[in-house]
């Protein structure tokens, strides 16, 4: 499993972000880098210096281009890098060609881009990557006309405020950015979105460890979370993708702002958001954190640790001792909800009701303490595997106690914390677990030949 972060510390800083146990790391090119001569020399030099680094302590690089450099319509690698031939860096994977792209970026990037990769590094293990937009947005890919009202590029009207139209808004912009996508020639392409599931109800507030927090502070769950997570991660299924999804790993909150992300302080939060990712069949993380300069995300632009660094880092250790298990699992089934013993209702899995799985196969007699997720996937060999997670905030640290039924199950291979055991004398094929706060239990049911 690939774990890397948006917005990576400067090169000069490597060890810190290597010792987070990130696997990939984004060298990030802007519209400075190529201001003149001298500029263009001395990125070539961070090149030389990163790739180089990276092979060193085992990170992959990824070449990261800001929105900058996708407003002019021209290709910033033949007009600028014609001579850097990346394949000559063994720590090189391939393109992060831009995050979040407009409507009209997609177009640079299908007009632009797509042929210069097929012919220089297509039908290869070479990655051009591009992450979507990821909330349920009436904004996205419209634009307004002189009455206001939202319309597409090619002027035919798509909203007026209803949640259909709102829908099929968002639906024609990843409808726009698949159709460009499916000409790109990789064999390693991924779907990811960042859409961030950790809120407070105060608009704007930037927080840091030891802040004291306002009255009325309330820690609230996003509830289109799990929504945008299935959109993403069946268009990636239907598409022959592979799903990725964002761990919010800052509060990007203060004056201006809109943004409602929460300061993160327990490594079950981090811990939290990584699970239920892999229980949608993520294959990709990556950490989104800004510096901020208020200590509000886990490390600076010149690498300096922050208190939330250590998180991260305990996070990705973990996930490290068994991501080649997950990995493993390429085929995602579909996730299941369970409402826990005292739920009557659950605004999340209310959004994912109707396309949810009916049922887990080979399993039967569910049962639960607090609210319950599980994702289902299945191996090249037909092995089916269960990520199960509990949907409580896991910052209250609430256990969740669950039991069920592999049906006809002899035993159980059970990965907790990362760690690999067995289960060998299951009664009738009845499991029982407590999941802690924010923890991931992944079982794989093994069944007599």
């Amino acid at each position: 499993m690939d774990i890397g972060a948006f917005i990576a510390p400067s090169s000069g800083f490597l060890d810190t972000y290597s010792n987070a146990n990130f696997s990939s790391y984004n060298l990030v090119l802007t519209e400075d880098s190529f201001a003149d001569e001298t500029a263009i020399a001395k990125t070539k030099n961070t090149i030389e210096y990163a790739m180089n680094k990276c092979a060193e302590l085992g990170l992959d690089v990824q070449i990261q281009l800001h929105h900058s450099l996708i407003k002019a319509n021209f290709n910033v690698f033949t007009e600028y890098l014609s001579d850097v031939n990346f394949k000559d860096y063994p720590a090189f994977t391939g393109f992060y060609l831009l995050d979040e792209p407009s409507w009209g970026q997609i177009d640079v990037l299908n007009d632009t881009y797509v042929d210069w990769f097929n012919n220089n590094y297509g039908d290869s293990d070479y990655e051009f990557y591009v992450n979507m937009l990821g909330g349920y947005s009436s904004y996205i890919g419209a634009i307004r006309d002189e009455n206001g009202d939202f319309v597409l590029v090619n002027g035919n009207k798509i909203y007026s405020g209803t949640e259909e139209q709102e829908r099929i808004c968002y639906d024609a912009y990843v409808k726009k950015f698949l159709q460009m996508f499916s000409r790109v020639r990789s064999n390693n392409k991924y779907f990811t979105i960042d859409h961030y599931p950790l809120l407070d109800n105060q608009v704007g507030l930037l927080t840091k460890p030891g802040d004291e927090l306002p009255e009325g502070y309330e820690r609230l769950i996003s509830e289109n979370w799990l929504a945008t997570n299935y959109k993403a991660a069946n268009n990636a299924k239907n598409n022959d993708l592979t799903f990725g999804a964002f761990i919010l790993s800052c509060d990007e909150g203060g004056t201006g702002s809109t943004r409602r992300f929460r300061l993160i302080t327990k490594v079950e939060e981090m811990k939290w958001q990584a699970y239920i990712n892999i229980a949608f069949g993520a294959k990709r993380l990556t950490y989104y954190g800004y510096d901020n300069s208020t200590g509000g995300t886990y490390m600076t632009l010149n690498g300096n640790p922050l208190d939330m660094y250590y998180l991260v880092q305990e996070t990705n250790a973990e996930l490290d001792l068994f991501d080649h298990v997950i990995a493993s699992f390429t085929e995602w089934v579909g996730v299941k909800t369970f409402l826990g013993e005292n739920s009557t209702s659950n605004a999340s899995f209310d959004k994912i009701s109707e396309v949810e799985l009916s049922s887990l196969t080979g399993v039967s007699n569910v049962n639960s303490s607090r609210d319950l997720i599980v994702g289902e996937m299945v191996d090249e060999n037909g092995n089916h595997g269960y990520m199960m997670v509990g949907f409580d905030d896991p910052y209250n640290e609430n256990e969740t106690e669950v039991s069920m039924t592999f049906d006809g199950a002899e035993g159980l291979i059970i990965y907790r914390n990362g760690q690999r055991t067995l289960s060998e004398d299951l009664t009738d094929g009845n499991f029982n677990v407590t999941l802690s706060a924010g923890e991931g239990v992944f079982v794989i049911p093994v069944y007599a030949e």
